[in-house]
């Protein structure tokens, strides 16, 4: 009789706890107080991924890491904001400091009030950031990491939109991390950053995967009242319903920032913003083109001969 070949049910439970984990989790500070533990670094020295980003582009508005930054080469966005910054029209202002690139700093984090959640990802901007490494720096706190005398971080959150603010306060006291075992789900944050070719950032740039993605799939018409920055309210034909908008929708979506992504609006924010930005841009245009047509007739007029 053959031998039959036996399972490796140890390996097969294993693989099904990967699966039950699933994909990176991104963590979000809810408002008001939130205690979290800083895991120490996936590998070497650093327990935190920096990294730069440009916002509020291509149709879903979503980050695109900045070539020019991380890679020190050609970076199409970061070109378009040069020559922003020279137009003389001034309408080219705000344009440039809303997609110039921003700094993004990555962290494995577990959230002491939902450990249940295993390791995630928190994404903070330089003001966290610093206060971070100020804790680090300082000999009275040390590594806040260390999984034996760590310290359990809280970080407070208060308002909203462009109006949030955040502090971070350390433990007084270190604390061993609550389950050694969830060092063994640090994800690695060099993961984290895609940096896209120079002809995919100019497509997204430009609108050409928006128009490419209207015409093969049409949704249904959400109408707005009133221009894309004063939105108070939106109608939704199909369901007959009224929803009250939030005093920054529409106005400054980062998908990276907590607070937007936390927001059960952002799917209609990030569109909005990208419709204006496209009305801004063929407005702009169609100006253009008028005063050059205006220039070219009053040179007709000053080459015409006197009677």
């Amino acid at each position: 009789m053959p031998k039959r070949h036996g399972v490796n049910v140890d390996k097969e439970r294993e693989k099904l706890e990967e699966i039950k984990r699933g994909g990176t989790r991104f963590w979000t500070p809810k408002e008001h107080s939130n205690l979290i533990r800083i895991l120490p670094p996936y590998s070497g020295e650093d327990w935190y991924k920096e990294t730069w980003f440009h916002f509020g582009v291509g149709v879903d508005r979503k980050p695109i890491a900045c070539a020019r930054r991380l890679l020190d080469e050609a970076c199409y966005i970061c070109e378009q904001v040069d020559e922003l910054r020279k137009s003389e029209d001034p309408r080219d202002v705000e344009l440039p400091t809303q997609i110039a690139s921003r700094r993004r700093v990555f962290y494995n984090i577990i959230d002491l009030d939902d450990v249940e959640s295993g390791v995630q990802i928190f994404s903070s901007g330089v003001t966290i950031f610093k206060e971070l490494l100020m804790y680090v720096a300082d000999p009275d706190w040390g590594d806040i990491t260390d999984p034996e005398e760590g310290y359990d971080i809280v970080i407070e959150r208060e308002g909203t939109g462009i109006d949030t603010q955040y502090t971070v306060r350390a433990k007084k006291n270190p604390t061993p991390l609550i389950d050694p075992g969830l060092l063994e789900d640090l994800r690695d944050l060099d993961e984290m950053v895609e940096i896209l070719k120079y002809e995919q950032v100019k497509a997204i740039y430009e609108g050409e995967e928006f128009v490419k993605e209207e015409k093969e799939k049409e949704e249904p018409v959400k109408k707005r009242k009133g221009s894309p920055n004063q939105i108070e309210k939106v109608e939704v034909e199909e369901e007959g319903e009224e929803i009250k908008e939030k005093p920054c929708f529409a106005k400054d979506y980062n998908e990276l920032d907590p607070v937007c992504l936390s927001c059960e609006r952002r799917g209609d924010c990030r569109k909005a913003c990208f419709e204006a930005s496209l009305k801004d841009r063929k407005g702009k245009t169609k100006s253009s083109k008028i005063t050059e047509a205006a220039q070219d007739m009053q040179d007709k007029l000053k080459r015409r001969p006197k009677k």
